[in-house]
């Protein structure tokens, strides 16, 4: 059975793609600048756009910065 807390990650990752966000581990989508260069040089394991269910747990701090460079 799902979670409670694994539908909220769900519904917010699904979001994000029609915010215009891939997954973190597509190659199809062009890097964010203005983000660190941690976020872009390496996967963010706690990213909402990982492409996994897991448990909710905020957005990590790449999320946030990618949002804000972007919108």
């Amino acid at each position: 059975a799902t979670s409670t807390m694994q539908k909220i990650h769900a519904l917010t990752h699904e979001i994000g793609h029609c915010i215009g966000f891939y997954h973190t581990d597509d190659m199809v989508g062009s890097l964010i600048t203005g983000v660190s260069s941690s976020c872009r040089n390496n996967r963010d394991r706690y990213s909402v756009m990982q492409p996994i269910v897991a448990d909710w747990a905020g957005f990590s701090s790449c999320d946030r910065q990618a949002f804000d460079a972007l919108y």
